[in-house]
């Protein structure tokens, strides 16, 4: 009878203690042994056994009842069963309680098996938060001071020497450090999905008063132990905290709806069109509402000064080695951060560009997986570079970014985003210098800048117009300009103003930026639909367009003769004239209503007008 012991007399404290010690000890040496031992077979009594333990408030008894609660959520076969093993008051005693080893036994069971619902209070929350920081605390503690004391508090001798048996390879304290390591890393990443936690965390959270380091700060130091070790599932693991905390509900919600056929935003509104209107008033709003994009941009913040992405390029040089998963969950966190201005500064003097550089010379042959998750890289790289002054860069930082970027750019996978991002960094390094200009085009950046000039999207489409404008007067560029039907795509995209007028301003500077060119100006004004294009610009009543405009004439007119004799035979000088005497006089240029920043813009293109009327002249 299990209910008494061979004696039949009833079980007492003492025999559920050892039979909780044994059927832990199975179940970290011999995992299927100790699956069958937690079972109704092997100890048909474990249910009250444990709860017995625990509300013994003894606190060896509490330890050993949380310690088989542990081990069996790290066991696949035994998890589903451990919800049932205690009571949610059992639960609750072990989660708040004041020691620390079964604090953390206990939270480690919980991140394992799932039990913290939507419904679980800001208290439990909070001791489930303290848990966590105490085992990381103590495993960068233990990790400093190469502490070799053994915990005897938690196993007796007989115990113990089961353990130490099947786990031989490393010393006691070392297997003790890194089994708080791990619980403290799996109790945060299912934690950092939480609002509150993501905040507590990256605003300054102490395990305790007598705490020396914040939850980030431990992270941080916790990262640099992880990436020594090159421990796969607790590199995942925090790699997926840093992650989480860079991002918002909001945004991971609508990230589950890419690649459907239905947005989030259409979703949303399907499901409020089947309520009625009461149900929409007794709604309550949703417990991640405050997880803004201001919070989340401040959070982010935090992590940079805490020194974060340094900890990411560690554990990136690490993950190299390990899963895949592992290497794309750093890459996310990353990414994560980069989305944020204000720290790309930071990031890239800790590390974070020049690691991301590397990861594309590391790969000659990689599988599709490594693909997607390179190309996480690139985007990582392209939202550095894209306001970041290419003259705060190193020579390698700057030309070593331009190829995975190109990479980017070309790959028919890449989403929309991340080749627009791309572009835009492109556009900025190209500005740089002729230096940047050569590895571009080196790179065989005008073709798959020409290939994205067809995109789709619009914003696509223009940054890819702006970065081909930043390669002139490379001579390479201007050879790609002197093609007719280049020169006829780039004179219809500048007439395309009213559908996409950025794209438009960017294809007419290119051409004005060009036309200095004698061949390129030579085919521009033999194209058919010259005259037609060019009227259409000067008529756009855009300054910007305008001013454009008019440098390209002027830049025909200073060619020679028959450039002169081409703008009189189109009109174009007439044009001019009329233009000048039109608004030469500056109240009746007021009468256009312009904006303030268009009036200097306005302005220029008179006098450009009066240039061009005397050019033709001679």
């Amino acid at each position: 009878n299990d209910n008494n012991d061979e004696s039949g007399a009833p079980v007492t404290h003492h025999r559920r203690m050892e039979r909780a010690e044994i059927v832990c000890a199975l179940l970290l040496a011999t995992p299927e042994v100790g699956a069958w031992a937690i079972g109704p077979n092997g100890w048909p009594t474990s249910r009250e056994d444990l709860n017995c333990l625990v509300e013994s408030n003894e606190k060896n008894a509490m330890c050993i009842a949380g310690e088989v609660l542990a081990s069996a959520a790290s066991i696949k076969e035994t998890r589903p069963v451990v919800a049932s093993l205690l009571t949610e008051t059992s639960m609750k005693l072990l989660v708040g309680h004041p020691d620390r080893d079964i604090r953390t036994a206990a939270a480690s069971a919980i991140a394992k098996i799932g039990l913290a619902e939507k419904g679980e209070d800001e208290v439990e929350l909070m001791h489930l938060l303290e848990a966590a920081c105490h085992m990381l605390e103590d495993s960068v503690a233990s990790s400093s001071s190469n502490d070799n004391k053994e915990n005897s508090n938690t196993f007796d001798a007989k115990t113990e020497s089961i353990i130490s048996k099947k786990l031989n390879s490393t010393s006691s304290a070392s297997k003790q450090n890194l089994s708080s390591m791990e619980r403290g890393i799996e109790v945060l990443a299912y934690l950092a999905s939480k609002t509150q936690i993501k905040e507590e965390v990256a605003h300054g959270f102490e395990a305790s008063v007598d705490s020396e380091h914040t939850a980030l700060e431990v992270l941080v130091r916790v990262a640099k132990d992880v990436a020594d070790q090159d421990a796969g599932e607790m590199l995942f693991g925090l790699a997926s905290i840093f992650q989480q905390v860079a991002v918002t509900v909001h945004t991971l919600r609508k990230e589950s709806f890419e690649g459907k056929e239905i947005t989030m935003e259409q979703y949303d509104e399907i499901q409020k069109m089947q309520k009625t209107e009461e149900e929409k008033d007794m709604q309550k709003p949703e417990p991640d509402d405050n997880d803004t994009p201001e919070n989340c941009a401040e959070r982010i913040n935090k992590m940079a000064a805490a020194n974060v992405p340094t900890a990411l390029v560690q554990l990136l040089n690490a993950s190299s080695n390990s899963s895949d998963q592992a290497f794309e969950q750093v890459l996310l966190a990353l990414t994560r951060m980069a989305a944020e201005p204000s720290v790309r500064g930071t990031m890239i003097q800790q590390g974070a560009l020049s690691a991301l550089i590397k990861i594309d010379r590391e790969d000659k042959t990689p599988s599709d997986q490594k693909k997607k998750i390179i190309r996480i890289g690139q985007h990582c790289m392209a939202k550095l570079l894209v306001t970041t002054n290419p003259s705060l860069l190193t020579s390698a930082q700057r030309l070593g970014a331009i190829k995975p970027l190109i990479q980017l750019v070309r790959d028919i996978h890449a989403k929309d985003l991340q080749q627009f991002e791309a572009l835009m960094a492109i556009t900025n390094l190209g500005a740089s210098g002729d230096d940047a200009k050569q590895k571009i085009i080196a790179e065989k950046g005008i073709s798959s800048l020409n290939f994205a000039m067809f995109s789709d999207h619009e914003m696509v489409k223009r940054a890819a117009t702006e970065a081909m404008c930043n390669l002139v007067p490379h001579e390479k560029m201007l050879q790609h300009l002197r093609e007719k039907d280049t020169l006829r795509l780039w004179l219809a995209l500048s007439t395309d103003y009213d559908d996409n007028y950025e794209c438009a301003r960017a294809a007419a500077g290119g051409l004005a930026m060009s036309t200095q060119d004698p061949e390129i100006a030579k085919v521009l004004i033999g194209l058919a639909n010259f005259k037609e294009r060019i009227d259409s610009l000067l008529q756009s009543g855009r300054p910007e367009l305008m001013h454009r405009v008019f440098v390209m004439l002027l830049n025909l007119a200073e060619v020679g003769e028959e450039y002169r004799d081409a703008l009189k035979e189109n009109g174009m000088v007439a044009f001019c004239m009329a233009y000048v005497q039109s608004y030469n006089d500056e109240s009746k240029a007021a009468e256009l209503g312009f904006a303030e920043n268009e009036r200097g813009i306005f302005n220029v293109t008179i006098d450009l007008a009066k240039q061009i009327v005397r050019q033709c002249e001679k």
